[in-house]
């Protein structure tokens, strides 16, 4: 337990061994977790314990900081308490409370006092500066609950995951990783590949990146950026809308898959086929967008492409576990010449009418899902193989 007589601020630093890679771990569930890359050879943690001065609840938390070489883990130790028993039950950091992004949800609000549990008063604010580039390579891995995680000028391997707290990166390159239920992210990157899982969080991504890889239930995306190799990306929504805008990128090429969702492609993108389009050449950065219902807006070179007030994006979903996932969905796609998104795009730029028996497939896809018979999964896969047999379709 902390020690009454624990001064509310800490400061440590771990020496690290020269030529090793660092292994760095941080759990912390309500705080706030930050990391900032240093011209530095070691690692300083400084903590902050917020909460009520009573021993009892100051008892209740504690901070703990394991080091064995470049292995360094950092956690928080909460107790929480069960408000109609009176029994306490101890979780170590925040894996029970994020075992899996799919049960977080539930799980924080059974921990935290949604079903009878009333949870410590003691959190802890927790600063890490780390060596910005450490050549023998540095492995990140961030868990939190509800706390947010920001991430500042810092190279290498970077695994985050949060239930509900949001998440902003600057200056990020290498490989970052994020798993979110609800929690919003705002990147800036600095180079390298981005992975985002995410259930109801919304994203915007600035900057440059070699590959991007986004999936969500109802998240919407932003990626306003360079994509600096020919490596393919992959976005998936269910009823979240993208909106892409390439910068100094002189060749691409744009597939977009979907079953009711509406698509708005603006110059210097020329159409090619039924949902493709290229730049340039085609030949560069290659993007798949895949949504059950949700729009497509894309442009290139810095185009007014993104709607406006779009850093205020909202959710249109309640938060819901990744898996099952059948949301509500929209009605089909209106009919050319219909009140709709589709008749803000002139004649060049809307979709020709599909054909009878794809239309009549894709119809049927929406109404499985909507009766709950198959799962996200399920239907992008039958959107693929609607695709693969009529390819003008």
């Amino acid at each position: 337990m902390v020690d009454e007589r624990e001064p509310r601020t800490r400061e440590e630093t771990v020496t690290l061994t020269p030529g090793q890679p660092i292994n760095l771990d941080v759990r912390n569930s309500s705080g706030e977790i930050r990391l900032i890359g240093r011209d530095r050879e070691d690692i300083l943690i400084h903590s902050t314990r917020n909460g009520d001065s009573d021993s009892q609840r100051r008892g209740s938390g504690r901070l703990r900081i394991d080091a064995d070489g470049n292995n360094v883990a950092i956690r928080v130790d909460e107790i929480y308490g069960d408000a109609r028993s009176g029994k306490r039950r101890f979780i170590r950091g925040v894996d029970d409370a994020i075992a899996g992004v799919e049960q977080a949800i539930a799980e924080i609000e059974r921990a935290v006092g949604g079903t009878g549990w009333s949870g410590s008063r003691v959190s802890y604010d927790i600063v890490v500066e780390a060596p910005r580039e450490w050549v023998a390579g540095l492995r990140v891995g961030l868990h939190s609950a509800s706390g947010p995680i920001a991430i500042d000028d810092l190279s290498g391997h970077i695994n985050v995951r949060t239930a509900s707290g949001d998440i902003t990166t600057h200056g990020v390159s290498g490989e970052l990783t994020i798993q979110t239920a609800s929690g919003d992210l705002r990147a800036e990157s600095g180079g390298g590949s981005m992975t985002v899982r995410t259930a109801s969080g919304d994203a915007q991504i600035s900057g440059r990146l070699e590959r991007f890889g986004f999936t969500a239930a109802s998240g919407d995306l932003r990626l306003d950026c360079t994509l600096a190799s020919p490596e393919s990306s992959s976005i998936q929504t269910v009823s979240g809308d993208v909106e892409l805008n390439l910068r100094g990128v002189s060749g691409a090429s744009l597939t977009f898959h979907t079953v009711s969702g509406d698509a708005n492609i603006k110059p210097p993108f020329e159409k090619t086929g039924r949902r493709q389009w290229r730049l340039g050449d085609g030949q560069g950065p290659q993007l798949e967008v895949k949504t059950v219902s949700g729009d497509l807006r894309a442009g290139a070179n810095g185009a007014e492409t993104m709607v406006a007030n779009s850093h205020h994006l909202e959710s249109t979903m309640p938060l819901v576990p990744m898996a099952p996932l059948v949301p509500p969905m929209p009605p089909v796609a209106s009919e050319p010449g219909e009140t709709g998104p589709v008749q803000m795009l002139t004649r060049a730029e809307t979709e020709p009418t599909a054909e009878p028996s794809d239309d009549l497939a894709r119809l049927e896809l929406l109404r499985a899902l909507e009766r709950g018979e198959i799962d996200v999964e399920e239907a992008l896969a039958t959107l693929d193989t609607i695709q693969s047999v009529n390819p003008a379709g």
